[in-house]
């Protein structure tokens, strides 16, 4: 069988150690990722091999030449323009006339290749996706498969909310040459996001396989790989194996010096050629590439040095990654998490902060303390995004500057979009917005901005209706809050977040050669005022709990329109002569139902699907406004609203990042045709009768909330189905 190995990637969340070097190219215990794939194909007998190349190609030709070296036959396919992972496969199709696997140049496993291509043949499907299990929150596409193997759907990296599985996509495949025909040449194209969808009713077969994976996406991801193989997990590679003794082996490659007197801690590595001098301290978890020179007095622990290296006299690096050809000088320190792309220079005396990278080529002068963009490319590791398309700044934690970056990021990600902006009035979120949006200026964004305090609901009213993304700055005590829309006024995608978060830890630098424009508009609370003039009680009493921003923007005109509104507290009691109460909250962007065992939320899925509404944007004053209108003209929703009120509730707490894995196993107990994925889990069990199972947005916690006629039926089946859920967390 040939096997066809993508190799092509920027391996953009890698850099700087991927700038001048392609990510199949980085080293693993100072020999490339590549290599280990092409020793694995080898070991289940795959020798003939298409590489399918375009960032810096020549670097891995010049190394593999035709595969002789390496007992096997290399051809390769070049990509002028970066065709994708499907798109590169559809330029081999001269070359793929039987079945054929498919596998990333760029990742480490030690899956059983032979075992999952049987598995393919006997599915009879044309394609075969090796699932990896892995506790996850976004990161990876999600397989959901029935009991045969059979992918009911598939999941191109959810929101941390929205995972339903821990088989997530390695990215190793098995296809039958047909699947080409469902290419596109035209234009780039990618196999989970393009090219697996339509086969889904075809039949596309998930082999869960079993062993040690890695795509070394994150440069702690890239430690943590080298440093398993430290630890003896040699199934990522069974031919390697460490030439020291014990526990904790230290490895020392032929040609090395090294002094009496220099302190060596394994487990660890040292490159052929290293000189180590007197009163160094190596180790634990250290791996030197070759030809490097440490010096007297150097600490080097949890770190990873490529070839090359000159280490100075007392510098102490700590949990850092350092590419080729670096020269550290005397007293420098590297903090945890700091990377230095090749031939970066330290003059001595330099402090490198957690998290900072520097790219290729940069001389940081004597006694720099390294902690900004001035002097490198600065980044935390930390997510931008705190929730679903929502942003902390604080500016007595250099908000502006975040601030500024952040805008640097979403002008990356979303091109010279016109933007829409709005704010609550307040000092600081005011400021922060002027940052933002004159940073998006200076990147040739053009900015429409609303010069009155206006609400999260009004500016995303006006981005429907001026097809614009939204920005809204809210300030609540110290902290202010960015919230993000698209141009339907919706919450920003998992995507567009996933994009703007890439380009701010790669601090991606967006260029424009003129300043976008600014126009500065008025009116859009009143826009939105048109809209809550339409909302009546119709004859029922209806009570609405308010936030504070809620309350200070709409009070007036729900009281108007016949609405009881109280602002909400902590000690609030809900007053109980009301039909029914909802809970409007513009700060979180929710509106909620009271029910008879606590709030229930009235998401646009929930809206859809148990009442047959669809408000458009899902704005908490649409979503009600488009409620209390179907109720008007279709009495059955009423009774729908309050059979809801009467849902079960029940709260199931779990270890955070295993929610996937627990609303996974639900999904398999259950007939795929009543599952419907949105929001949660939800099943339907008849007419009215609905359990949904949803992960928490705050905390690491499962919602069951089940709907029936009859209440002792709903009790029954919400314990059935909690008691499921508390069974598989104590079989973890």
């Amino acid at each position: 069988m040939k096997a066809v190995i993508l190799a092509g990637g920027f391996g953009s969340r890698l850099q700087p150690l991927t700038s001048i070097r392609p990510k199949p190219m980085v080293p693993l215990l100072n020999k490339p990722v590549l290599e280990y794939t092409i020793e694995h194909l080898k070991r289940h007998g795959m020798t003939e091999l298409i590489l399918a190349l375009c960032w810096k190609s020549s670097i891995i030709e010049r190394h593999f030449g035709d595969g002789s070296a390496y007992g096997v036959r290399i051809s390769y396919v070049r990509e002028k323009e970066p065709l994708g992972t499907a798109g590169c496969l559809k330029a081999a199709e001269p070359l793929l006339q039987d079945t054929f696997l498919v596998i990333s140049g760029d990742t480490v496993s030690s899956f059983d290749l032979a075992e999952g291509t049987a598995a393919h043949k006997k599915s009879g499907c044309m394609a075969t996706i090796f699932a990896a299990s892995k506790s996850q929150t976004g990161e990876y596409g999600t397989l959901i498969a029935d009991g045969s193997g059979k992918v009911m759907e598939f999941l191109e990296k959810p929101h941390k909310t929205e995972v339903y599985s821990e088989s997530i996509n390695s990215g190793l495949y098995v296809f039958e040459p047909e699947i080409l025909e469902y290419i596109d040449s035209r234009e780039p194209q990618d196999i989970s996001r393009d090219v697996l969808p339509k086969l889904l009713k075809r039949g596309v077969n998930m082999h869960q396989a079993a062993g040690y994976w890695s795509d070394i996406g994150s440069h702690g991801e890239y430690r943590s790989a080298q440093f398993d193989m430290l630890d003896g997990v040699k199934l990522i590679s069974p031919d390697w194996a460490l030439n020291g003794t014990g526990e904790k082996p230290v490895c020392i490659e032929e040609g090395c010096f090294i002094e009496q007197g220099a302190i060596l801690e394994g487990p660890l590595l040292i490159g052929s050629g290293t000189v180590v001098e007197k009163g160094s301290r190596i180790g634990p978890y250290a791996i030197i590439g070759a030809g490097s020179h440490i010096e007297s007095d150097a600490v080097i622990r949890h770190s990873i040095l490529w070839d090359l290296q000159q280490i100075r006299s007392g510098a102490v690096i700590e949990g850092a990654v350092i590419a080729s050809r670096c020269d550290i000088y005397p007293y420098s320190e590297l903090k945890m998490g700091s990377v230095l792309g090749e031939n970066v220079i330290l003059e001595g005396e330099n402090i490198v902060q957690n998290q900072v990278k520097i790219w290729p080529g940069q001389v940081i002068g004597k006694a720099v303390q390294v902690e900004d963009s001035f002097c490198g490319r600065y980044f935390a590791e930390e997510a931008l995004f705190m929730k679903r398309g929502r942003i902390e700044l604080s500016p007595a934690y250099g908000g502006s500057v975040q601030s500024a970056k952040a805008a640097q990021a979403f002008a990356a990600a979303c091109g010279k979009t016109g933007i829409l902006c709005g704010t609550d009035g307040n000092t600081q979120s005011s400021l922060l917005a002027a940052i933002f949006t004159e940073s998006l200026r200076s990147f040739g964004c053009p900015v429409m901005i609303e010069k009155t305090p206006v609400s999260p609901s009004g500016l995303r009213n006006g981005c429907c209706n001026l097809n614009k993304m939204g920005l809204y700055f809210l300030q609540d005590n110290e902290t202010v809050f960015l919230h993000l829309f698209d141009a339907s006024g919706q919450i920003i995608s998992s995507e567009i977040e996933r994009s703007i978060e890439t380009h701010f830890q790669q601090a991606t630098m967006a260029v424009s050669s003129s300043a976008g424009t600014k126009t500065k508009i008025t009116g859009l609370e009143k826009e939105l005022a048109a809209v809550l003039s339409g909302c009546h009680a119709n004859g029922l009493n209806i009570g609405i709990e308010l936030d504070e921003l809620a309350s200070r923007f709409h009070k007036i005109i729900l009281e108007k329109s016949g609405f009881r509104t109280f602002v909400h507290t902590p000690a609030q009691q809900f007053i109980t002569d009301q039909d029914f109460t909802f809970r409007l909250n513009e700060k979180e962007q929710t509106l909620e139902l009271a029910g008879s065992q606590g709030m229930l939320p009235l998401t646009g899925t929930v809206l859809r699907e148990v009442m047959q509404v669809d408000a458009g944007t899902d704005t908490p004053i649409q979503l009600l406004y488009a409620l209390l209108q179907k109720m008007k003209t279709c009495p059955h929703t009423a009774e729908q609203l309050n059979l809801y009120s009467k849902a079960v509730c029940k709260f199931i707490s779990c270890k955070a990042g295993f929610e996937g894995r627990l609303l996974g196993q639900i999904i398999l107990e259950e007939e795929y045709e009543n599952v419907h994925l949105a929001e949660g889990v939800n099943i339907r069990h008849g007419e009215s009768s609905w359990t949904r199972i949803a992960a928490s947005r705050e905390d690491a916690m499962l919602t069951v909330i089940t709907v029936d006629r009859q209440p002792e039926v709903a009790e029954k089946m919400n314990t059935v189905y909690s008691n499921k859920i508390n069974t598989f967390k104590s079989e973890k």
